[in-house]
């Protein structure tokens, strides 16, 4: 059945082939000459089939153009625009190898793991590229992100950020200083942020996040490229409409310092589980002056901060400090 409906793709296509006339803008200001046809091999979610272009040639530029590539999505690239976002969501759901498995059992498209990584690597390449001059515009007021009129704004946004290692192959982090005992880089970190609401809470009290509410944003880039990134989503999503910015991280300077760039106005939180590992470190700094008691101290001062009462928990440890040793204090 798919043969035969790549047969009249194929058909339908080929009705068409790609003369523009005998002359072509090249895209640089120069007119380029019709020279002739050139016929591309196309793998598409039906199978593979052949266009014919009209190809141009630019004297000034000393380069070809192909403006039926252009129009069918498929310049510099032999996926059909389907297949490679087929592909795409594949090679994001699993390794490239097992991506390669996934697309041949429940699609019956066969492409091997080189041809998988490529494209997929090829249109991430393009989408982040894309991303961070959507992101430049908007930060740089070039953009007005209008809100629809059916979708008032919360009342309170909330923006999780943080950063972890993610395992990377020998020849990614090649050159790359690592915190192993050989030197050498094993991860790369990837910045992340996540922004949603909240308008509930649970039999305890605790905020509830609204289902399918969150929206994300993800780059090895540095602090600083990763920045207007998470700032122009943040915009996207309202961030500076609303009544209350939240900043929530992991107590990390390089999160306070983005936040406090970005959005002076927010309300910066070190998220519960963090906040609670952080106590637990402090209560190791405390174990000679609290003694027997650094048990009963330590499950006090989480009640505090399950609860809320941040002033008792802080007046009442800063009243351990000066029994610590003077650098900690």
């Amino acid at each position: 059945m798919t043969q035969i409906g790549a047969s009249l793709l194929e058909q339908l296509l080929g009705a068409d082939g790609g003369y523009r006339g005998p002359r072509v803008d090249c895209g640089d200001g120069h007119s380029a000459r019709f020279v002739g046809y050139r016929d591309k091999t196309i793998t598409t979610v039906l199978g593979a089939i052949t266009v014919r272009r009209g190809y141009y040639h630019c004297a000034d530029c000393g380069h070809g153009v192909l403006p039926r590539d252009d129009e069918l999505g498929v310049a510099d690239a032999s996926l059909s625009p389907g297949l490679r976002k087929i592909t795409a969501v594949a090679a994001a759901a699993a390794p490239f190898a097992a991506a390669s498995t996934l697309l041949a059992e429940l699609a019956g498209i066969r492409l091997g793991t080189k041809r998988i990584e490529r494209s997929a690597e090829t249109d991430g390449a393009a989408a982040a590229d894309r991303q961070t001059r959507e992101s430049a515009a908007i930060c740089q007021g070039e953009v007005t992100v209008l809100t629809p009129a059916e979708q008032p704004l919360p009342d309170k946004l909330y923006i999780a950020i943080d950063g972890t290692g993610v395992p990377m192959t020998a020849a990614a982090v090649a050159g790359r200083a690592g915190k192993g005992p050989d030197g050498r880089a094993h991860t790369r970190e990837v910045k992340l942020a996540a922004v949603f609401t909240q308008t509930a809470v649970d039999d305890d009290g605790r905020p509830i996040r609204d289902p399918d509410s969150t929206s994300y944003v993800a780059s090895f880039a540095t602090v600083g490229d990763f920045a207007p990134l998470a700032a122009a989503e943040a915009t996207r999503r309202g961030a500076e409409r609303i009544r209350q910015l939240v900043v929530l991280g992991d107590g990390a300077a390089w999160i306070w310092n983005l936040a406090t760039a970005r959005w002076p106005h927010a309300t910066p939180i070190v998220d519960l589980y963090h906040a609670r590992e952080h106590l637990h470190a402090l209560a190791d700094l405390l174990t000679d002056p609290l003694g027997p008691d650094h048990d009963q101290w330590l499950q006090a001062r989480l009640a505090d901060l399950d609860t809320g009462d941040i002033e008792h928990l802080v007046t009442t440890t800063e009243t351990l400090l000066p029994t610590l040793d003077p650098l900690l204090a």
